[in-house]
C-alpha cells in the first residue's frame, strides 16, 4: 500500500503543478496579444483608413440630412404658394370673361329683343357673384394687368 507520505507528495506535486499551468497559459495570452511592428503598423492603418470611412459616411448623412430638410422645407413653401396663388388663374380667366361680358353689354343696339338683354345682365350678376371678395383697388390691378398682358 501507499503510505500518506506518498500520497501527499504525488498530491503536492500535483497542486504544485497546476498554478504553474494556469501561469503558463495566462503567458501564452500574452504572448499572442503581442504583435510584430509589421502588424503594428498594418492595424493603425486599417484603423485610419475605417475611421476615414466613418467620418466620410457621416458628412454624407449629414448632407442628405440637409437636403432633405431642405426640400420639406420647399415642398411645403410650394404647398403654400399653389394655397395662395392658385386661384389666380381662375379668377384672371373669370374676369377677362366678366369684362367681356360687360363690353357686350354695353354694345348691343336697342333694337335687341329685352329678354335677351336681361339674361345676359343676369348672367353677368352671377358671374360677379362666383369671383373672390376683391376690392375696388384688386379689380383695377387685376384689370391693369389684363390689359398690359394683351398688348
Amino acid at each position: 500500500m501507499i503510505e500518506s507520505s506518498e500520497t501527499n507528495d504525488i498530491l503536492g506535486k500535483k497542486a504544485d503543478q497546476a498554478p504553474p499551468q494556469e501561469q503558463s497559459s495566462e503567458n501564452n495570452d500574452k504572448k499572442s496579444t503581442s504583435f510584430q511592428p509589421s502588424e503594428l503598423d498594418e492595424l493603425k492603418k486599417k484603423l485610419q483608413e475605417l475611421e476615414s470611412q466613418a467620418k466620410e459616411k457621416d458628412s454624407k448623412y449629414i448632407y442628405l440630412y440637409a437636403d432633405f430638410e431642405n426640400f420639406k422645407k420647399r415642398s411645403i413653401k410650394e404647398r403654400s404658394d399653389l394655397v395662395k396663388f392658385g386661384w389666380e388663374a381662375i379668377a384672371r380667366d373669370l374676369l377677362e370673361n366678366i369684362d367681356d361680358l360687360e363690353r357686350a353689354l354695353e354694345h348691343i343696339p336697342s333694337t335687341t329683343d329685352k329678354t335677351l338683354h336681361e339674361g345676359l345682365n343676369m348672367i353677368l350678376k352671377q358671374l360677379k357673384a362666383s369671383q373672390p371678395n376683391l376690392t375696388k383697388s384688386e379689380r383695377s390691378l387685376i384689370d391693369r394687368f389684363l390689359k398690359f398682358s394683351k398688348s
